[in-house]
């Protein structure tokens, strides 16, 4: 059996963390198995020792440097791993890498995870002074869009073909719409046949939640009887939770948290909408998408997360009134069926399963 290490923060509900858990139920693990390197608990640990999976946690880097590099080329190399993959954004991973070529890795990927905005000068600076080296180690370089690729790997590399683009693909029957779960969903929610808009994603800055908590109030304003549900945890939580009250939309508004039913909330769902500040290739796009949903989300999103046709992006300097025309716009519209459009753009999880296999491991 061959084994790959993952280096990354946690094994939570992040995109990164679940596309790597869609490709890892997906192997065959009597050839191939993952073990993971994380810096705290998170929700798919228990899945993971369950399918075979080892877990290693180390201090986090930025708090403990010597000692979280020390560790991590102690378990490459006790542990005599050859294939190592780490996800990431900003070329500060370079000491990551470093550790894990120093523990006796052979075979280094990094797959990009975002592709941040407005970067402060400070980070741009550490980024392009440490890309070089960062891309000397890595053996295979991968990303889910071009905007992730570009920001992480750099232009050059990019355009001259030398990432790999490991598409977010998924098990496509099982994020097909249910009309089955759509009625339990909205039962265990209340919310009976009314317009429900739904979201999916952290409450952290990037996702621009105001934004989004703006947007529902003035589609209230055309559409009484519309609802919002919000499924995720983060830090802004309590803060957006406070903002929709000020809005008066509080009680149109339901705080899901975190929930392992994702494709059951997006067959209860009329429309998706993310207005996110940037995202590197968004999972809940493409989930949606699968759900035959139509997403409304911002710009400044990769074009190639609209798989199907039916994304519609806004500047996020149109108003929360223009948007939430939009979000009105798709009340009507009837549920796609893009199972097959999905197949074919190389969106189903064994497409990219024996992508990973081939170019991950050693």
């Amino acid at each position: 059996m061959k084994r790959l290490l993952c280096i990354l923060d946690s094994l939570d509900t992040g995109g990164a963390e679940t596309f790597m858990m869609k490709l890892y139920r997906k192997l065959d693990k009597e050839q191939y198995q993952i073990d993971f390197v994380v810096c705290k608990d998170g929700f798919y640990d228990d899945e993971v020792r369950k399918m075979g999976g080892k877990i290693f946690v180390i201090p986090l880097r930025t708090k403990h440097f010597f000692k979280s590099f020390s560790e991590l080329r102690r378990i490459v190399k006790e542990n005599r791993y050859k294939s190592v993959l780490k996800l990431g954004t900003s070329p500060i991973v370079v000491f990551d890498l470093l550790a894990v070529k120093f523990g006796g890795a052979k075979k280094i990927c990094l797959r990009s995870c975002n592709a941040p905005k407005n970067v402060r000068i400070k980070q741009k600076i550490i980024d392009f002074a440490l890309r070089p080296l960062m891309n000397r180690l890595t053996d295979v370089k991968l990303a889910p869009s071009d905007l992730a690729g570009r920001y992480t790997f750099g232009d050059k590399l990019y355009e001259k073909g030398n990432v790999i683009l490991l598409k977010n693909a998924l098990d496509l029957e099982k994020y097909r719409y249910s009309e089955e779960e759509r009625i339990k969903i909205r039962q265990e929610f209340g919310i009976g046949s009314g317009f429900l808009v739904g979201h999916i994603g952290r409450f952290v800055p990037q996702k621009n939640h105001k934004f989004l908590i703006s947007i529902f109030a003035e589609l209230k304003k055309c559409n009484p009887d519309s609802k919002l549900i919000l499924v995720g945890t983060g830090p802004l939580e309590t803060d957006i939770k406070r903002y929709c009250d000020e809005l008066g939309v509080g009680e149109s508004v339901i705080f899901a948290g975190r929930r392992d039913d994702i494709p059951s909330l997006l067959s209860a769902f009329d429309v998706f909408l993310l207005p996110s500040l940037y995202e590197g290739m968004p999972n809940t796009v493409i989930e949606a998408q699968a759900s035959g949903l139509l997403c409304i989300i911002s710009n400044t999103i990769t074009k190639q997360a609209d798989v199907t046709g039916g994304v519609k992006y806004i500047s996020l300097g149109e108003s929360s009134k223009e948007w939430a025309r939009c979000v009105l716009e798709a009340k009507d519209k009837p549920r796609m069926e893009n199972g097959k459009k999905m197949r074919e753009q190389g969106y189903s999880i064994e497409d990219s399963v024996r992508l990973f296999v081939e170019r991950c491991y050693e």
